[in-house]
């Protein structure tokens, strides 16, 4: 799926509906869905201007969708039909305003994807994995109390990324809950890993004592030497 990094605000009012065209240097020929990204940078001197709408800001995430329907040569004529239409948005800019891009059918996302942007179009492909979870883990997940995953930081978990999907299956009746990856913490050992995090994250209750032992059960203490380990944070999707 193709994507648009925007700065922030532009990239929310988009998705708020309060802009139908983006500004760009060059023409672009394609012509479908595209993407909303909001970049991680923010231009922190147009945020007052717009304060009245009052946005969420989301940099960092894929906030919607829109399709891209044509794109105008900028003239004269058509900023001032632009600024007829809405002053605030479509005034005077420090960006070049060589092309305006046609942006219909415009979507909010409930919940946005948290992805590194790149320039330009861009291409976006959603990295899937599958982990198979015992009840009691995978019950936590589902309220949103663990939030960390631990596993060996083996050949496998090296390809893992920031923004990645990770499907969590419940053994026992094939219930799947959909999660993404907001973070990779690399450990030397489980020891290491669990004086970083407290009881609820890891999956313990408050009453219980965290034992970092408890991960021998799944990976030897040959395997956690040799690879390292992961925490891997996540948030419910």
């Amino acid at each position: 799926m193709k994507v648009l990094s925007i700065k922030e605000p532009w990239a929310s009012l988009i998705i708020n509906g309060y802009k139908d065209y983006e500004f760009r240097g060059y023409k672009t020929n394609y012509r479908g869905k595209i993407l909303i990204h909001a970049s991680n940078k923010v231009e922190y001197d147009m945020l007052n201007r717009f304060k009245k709408y009052n946005i969420s800001y989301k940099p960092g995430y894929i906030i919607g969708e829109a399709y891209i329907t044509d794109c105008i040569l900028v003239d004269e004529q058509f900023i001032n039909m632009l600024n007829k239409i809405n002053p605030l948005v479509y005034s005077k800019s420090k960006h070049k305003r060589t092309y305006a891009w046609k942006l219909e059918n415009i979507k909010m996302y409930d919940k946005p994807i948290f992805v590194k942007g790149k320039l330009g179009l861009w291409e976006y492909k959603e990295t899937s994995v599958l982990y198979h979870l015992n009840k009691e883990p995978f019950d936590n997940i589902k309220k949103g109390t663990k939030t960390i995953e631990m596993r060996l930081f083996d050949e496998k978990r090296k390809l893992l990324k920031v923004g990645d999907i990770i499907e969590f299956e419940n053994r026992e009746n094939g219930d799947l809950i959909r999660t993404q990856i907001v973070n990779l913490h690399v450990f030397k050992n489980f020891k290491e890993l669990y004086s970083n995090f407290d009881n609820i994250k890891l999956g313990y209750t408050k009453e219980q004592v965290k034992d970092y032992h408890d991960m021998d059960i799944y990976y030897s203490l040959e395997d956690q030497e040799k690879y390292g380990v992961v925490g891997i944070e996540i948030k419910l999707i």
